[in-house]
């Protein structure tokens, strides 16, 4: 009866209750495939990979716990789940970068980061990934179990993350390019594609991200056009590659 009740109420979960709904996929993960040797002793050498995800995962259960209504936590839930999936992002954008110098503004501020040495920024990136593939699947799982997130934000989610990825590989790379002329002395080059970058890139960019986050303001209050963001994206992505072949038309200003 107390539980039919708080059904009835709306009333949120307790830490215990959505500790106990995720024991089955907390106590028997599906690790990453390729999780790799140096994650056996992740975060100082004091907690293997699947234990630092376990603990972080165990403190957004508790922070979702601590809104009083289910529909808080959904949204709490959700909330949690763009975030990790910007980590994911991340990774994807800038697995092919070759200077730190390109992306190292998304982690910078991040105690993580901040306490280790840059050559290690790398292995610790992809280790952060790692867990926001873990940690976001669980999340959906749960949401999906307790809070009825239906299976439109769940394509939400993904037309998130890879729009995300799109942002900031667009950024990474022009950034790349940009350091790439600079280590190679072809300064004149260089200075281009930053001026570009300044000028052209840098306003599309934020037209996207102005997007972006109106879609995870949707997904997180259940008011979504889908279309309508497609339709968004699909016309930006026109402009990025008439961007793209702007650069490479004119790698050298005449």
């Amino acid at each position: 009866m107390p539980g039919l009740l708080k059904a009835l109420l709306g009333s949120g979960y307790s830490y215990d209750e959505l500790l106990k709904a995720s024991a089955s996929f907390m106590s028997n993960p599906k690790l990453p495939q390729g999780v790799p040797e140096i994650l056996g002793h992740f975060d100082g050498r004091e907690r293997t990979f699947l234990e630092f995800v376990q603990h972080s995962f165990k403190e957004y259960l508790k922070e979702i716990a601590n809104k009083g209504s289910r529909a808080d936590q959904r949204v709490e839930l959700l909330t949690i789940v763009l975030q990790e999936l910007s980590w994911e992002a991340t990774e994807r954008a800038v697995k092919n970068a070759k200077h730190l110098q390109s992306w190292q503004h998304f982690v910078k501020g991040s105690p993580w980061f901040e306490t280790s040495p840059t050559s290690d920024w790398r292995r610790l990136l992809i280790g952060r990934y790692m867990g926001a593939v873990l940690m976001s699947s669980w999340l959906t799982v749960l949401g999906r179990m307790l809070y009825q997130v239906e299976d439109y934000i769940e394509s939400a989610l993904e037309l998130y993350v890879n729009y995300d990825t799109e942002i900031k590989s667009l950024g990474v790379g022009m950034f790349d390019l940009m350091f790439e002329k600079l280590s190679k002395y072809e300064d004149e080059q260089g200075y281009y594609i930053g001026k570009v970058k300044d000028d052209v890139v840098n306003p599309l960019m934020d037209e996207q991200y102005a997007i972006l986050d109106r879609l995870g303001a949707d997904i997180k209050s259940n008011k979504l056009d889908l279309d309508f963001y497609k339709t968004q994206f699909a016309r930006i992505d026109e402009i990025k590659k008439h961007i793209a072949r702007t650069v490479v038309a004119l790698a050298v200003p005449n």
